[in-house]
């Protein structure tokens, strides 16, 4: 059997599920508006307090979102524990506090994930993806990720994997607050060898105690007219952790010294007629040693530098209630500078000017419409100068039936040299009585390459290739979900994508890597996630996630078994929650089974499993908290040739104070309600 009637096979038979649940909907109780919603962890389509990135609440596709209270349950150290952790995703990185670190989504590695803060996407169009580490943790209200390609909230093209949205921005009331924290923590100390010498046995130092520490004050002062936020924090890790060579000898990690700092702040202005504007601004600089995989013996020296200012003109009303709209523009610095023997330096400025609508036409239908458009310049030591101009605009419309179901259909044109190339969704969702509902979708994937790929120059390690096609595809998923307060929640997703062209970093000629299209990749899988919801005082999760991927070149077939770099079979989370009025204690685990180094399958990374403990207990305005990261000190790799730290132990404490003028509360709670009512 071909691979497009495996395709074709899997789209009828999903088909025809979702007609056989729509025409055994009975009894619906809930509005089409609502969809699967778990207050603590797998919430969907929940705006809270944070400020809302409008287009369309994204209502087909599967939806994940963590909160600053799950966030802040965990004590994560960076933003890569919370997505493995909490959402179950696969991790790629290259060492620990500081080292560079990516995420995928179903199968997709970050080049081909839309990462996203607060609605404005970030990757960068030199290398397509966005370094995680470069985000600060303390300054994150809310993540949300969105599965599966063509997303219609957002709209940004690219985006096969998914999206993954940071948010930092939050409505607060009248008033002022201050927030501030400090941690340190230190890897097990551990013996090592030295050299090849296995008589030159040592141990852990005395200042390993203090390997890493954490610094962060967040501020906010305003009325209800005027809120200003100002937020700055610090790292300064020596990375020095005991880790297993490929031989199975204990070594020690050094030259991985790091200091990082990121300062924000934002301005809002609420306007007449429900509108606002709000200012913000970015900076991150890094100072970084990296020691290279663990066979180099010259280590070098990267210095980042990522600043970020951005308007936003959000208005949620233009002429009538029925109408909204926003403007955002931003533009994005990002430069690395890498020595090592020789010097190099990239430099990429990235403007973008968003628009989105969203017209409610009639009860049972609505459109959005809008589009994106970005220029980049880059100049680098290594390309030289080039720009590029990407975009395009997109139409959705929502169609409700009888508040038994909602049609999602939409369109996006993509701005491709000379001509638009159409990127279409098709996208349901059903109620199935109480407590029941099923979505259902199928899409088109899109992706262009990357300047790194069409033009990075002949050296001694890689070399661009500009015949490079672009990434195209199809897709498609179901996910049913149930939702019972108070007892239990329940989601499961099927999904496939098939990928023609796809593009990956090879040792093609003369051991260089160079950017190949690997002719076609098939990827199917699923996600399940169950929760407890029985007790306020417990929560138990338990999340399964299988994934197969086939690379399908020249004689390649299903049958040939070879997989996709980096991409797990299985992936496993756990935890367990047990909270009191002023604290909580919680276990979190992840496991993840063998991956591949490349799509030839010869180097193998081996299964690892983490186990992490984490308390914390709020005395009136003081926090104390403390954890226990990866307790059995498992020794593993997520990229080849770059170990990851055995067990870690966190301890800290947080200081928060807000002072809200109630008067001018109180009248904006009544004005909300007016509001409400008409």
């Amino acid at each position: 059997m071909t691979i497009k009637k495996i395709i074709i096979s899997i789209f009828f038979i999903t088909m025809h599920l979702s007609l056989f649940f729509a025409d055994n909907t009975t009894d619906i109780m809930k509005d089409t508006t609502s969809d699967f919603n778990e207050k603590d962890y797998i919430a969907m389509n929940t705006e809270g307090e944070e400020i809302t990135i409008i287009g369309i609440l994204e209502k087909t596709q599967q939806v994940h979102t963590v909160t600053k209270e799950d966030i802040e349950k965990i004590n994560p150290t960076d933003i890569c524990d919370i997505l493995e952790k909490k959402l179950n995703l696969s991790i790629t990185k290259s060492g620990t506090t500081g080292n560079t670190a990516g995420v995928s989504i179903r199968g997709f590695g970050i080049e081909r994930v839309a990462i996203l803060i607060d609605g404005v996407m970030i990757n960068s169009n030199q290398s397509g993806d966005f370094d995680l580490s470069k985000i600060d943790i303390n300054n994150i209200e809310k993540i949300e990720v969105i599965y599966g390609g063509s997303d219609t909230k957002y709209n940004y093209s690219g985006a096969i994997g998914g999206v993954i949205n940071i948010i930092t921005k939050k409505n607060r009331s009248p008033g002022f607050y201050i927030n501030a924290g400090l941690s340190t923590m230190f890897y097990y100390p551990d013996y090592y060898y030295s050299g090849y010498d296995f008589d030159n046995k040592r141990y852990s130092k005395w200042y390993d105690l203090f390997d890493t520490q954490n610094l962060f004050v967040n501020f906010g002062i305003g009325n209800d007219k005027v809120y200003w936020n100002l937020k700055s924090s610090g790292n300064r890790a020596f990375n020095n952790f005991i880790y297993k060579d490929y031989d199975s000898i204990k070594r020690r990690r050094i030259n991985n010294q790091i200091f990082d700092t990121n300062n924000s702040t934002s301005l809002l202005l609420n306007l007449p007629v429900y509108m606002k504007l709000i200012f913000s601004g970015d900076f991150y600089y890094g100072n970084k040693n990296i020691p290279g995989p663990i066979n180099s013996m010259t280590p070098g020296k990267e210095i980042d530098y990522f600043a970020k200012g951005s308007l936003l003109f959000d208005a949620d009303s233009v002429g009538s209630e029925r109408i909204d709209t926003e403007m955002i523009i931003n533009n994005n610095f990002n430069s690395i500078s890498w020595i090592s023997g020789t010097n190099y330096i990239h430099n990429l400025n990235t403007l973008s000017v968003i628009n989105r609508w969203g017209i409610i036409l009639t009860d049972f239908l609505s459109i959005n419409l809008g589009g994106d458009f970005t220029y980049d310049y880059l100049d680098s030591t290594n390309i030289g100068k080039k720009n590029s101009f990407n975009g395009g605009g997109y139409l959705t419309m929502e169609f409700s039936i009888n508040k038994i179901a909602l049609i999602i259909p939409s369109i996006k044109l993509v701005y491709y040299k000379l001509y638009p190339v159409p990127v279409p969704k098709l996208g349901f969702i059903f109620n199935i009585g109480k407590y029941f509902v099923l979505k259902n979708n199928y899409f088109r994937t899109f992706k262009l390459p990357t300047i790194n790929q069409l033009y990075w120059p002949e050296d001694s390690f890689a070399e661009g290739n500009p015949d490079l096609k672009i990434e195209d595809g199809i897709g498609g998923d179901i996910i049913l979900s149930f939702y019972k307060e108070k007892i239990l929640s329940f989601e499961s997703s099927f999904y496939v994508t098939y990928i023609h062209d796809a593009i990956s970093w090879q040792p093609v000629s003369k051991g260089k890597w160079t950017p190949i299209n690997v002719g076609e990749a098939l990827y199917f899988g699923s996600d399940s996630i169950i929760k407890s919801g029985f007790s306020k005082y417990v929560n138990l999760f338990l999340s399964y996630s299988f994934l197969m991927t086939f690379v399908l070149d020249d004689d390649l077939t299903i049958e040939s078994d070879k997989r996709m770099p980096y991409q797990p079979v299985h992936r496993l989370g756990i935890g367990a929650e047990f909270m009191w009025k002023t604290g909580n204690v919680n276990i979190t685990g992840h496991f993840e089974s063998e991956r591949y180094t490349t799509t030839y399958n010869v180097t193998e990374l081996k299964p690892y499993f983490t186990l992490d403990l984490n308390f914390s207990q709020n005395i009136k305005i003081i926090t104390i908290f403390a954890s226990i990261k990866n307790i059995f000190n498992s020794l593993y790799f997520l990229v080849a040739d770059y170990p990851m730290p055995g067990g870690s132990v966190l301890i800290g404490l947080k200081i928060k104070y807000e002072k809200k003028f109630d008067q001018v509360k109180k009248q904006n709670d009544e004005n909300d309600n007016i509001l409400k009512n008409q």
